[in-house]
């Protein structure tokens, strides 16, 4: 029998990168959803601030395993958007998202999971993401 191995973000630097989202959202004024998903989809770290937008807490989760085809949720997007029907279908899955606000999370190239932020603009979604993984490397 032949047996597969991966790595994948374990539970405390998911709970180090949703801190950061929130850190960098608080300093911005916003109330926002962050979550991290391992490899496999499964919800690591969830952080839904006071007051954020109720549908937030959902679609994180979906941005979130949007990022795992190994692009940001708004890269993915953009890649698709030529492409109608393939567009179409994924709008049907039920755990994807179009939306921007979901990154993947490598390590030395390799995916290990997925990071999301949701609630405020999206462009302030991307940014608090991306703030939160900066400043996780930066650790």
């Amino acid at each position: 029998m032949h047996t597969v191995s991966q790595l994948s973000i374990s539970h405390s630097s998911a709970m180090q990168l949703t801190q950061a989202a929130e850190a960098f959202a608080k300093k911005k004024g916003l109330t926002i959803a962050a979550c991290v998903v391992d490899m496999h989809g499964r919800v690591k770290s969830l952080v839904v601030m006071d007051n954020a937008p109720l549908i937030a807490d959902e679609l994180v989760v979906k941005k979130a395993r949007t990022a795992l085809v190994g692009m940001s949720s708004a890269d993915f997007a953009e890649a698709i958007a030529p492409l109608p029907a393939m567009e179409k279908s994924m709008l049907d899955l039920q755990h994807i998202t179009l939306l921007g606000g979901g990154f993947p999370i490598f390590n030395q190239q390799q995916l290990i999971g997925a990071i999301a932020v949701g609630g405020a603009t999206v462009d302030m979604d991307i940014a608090c993401a991306e703030a939160a993984l900066q400043a996780v490397k930066e650790q």
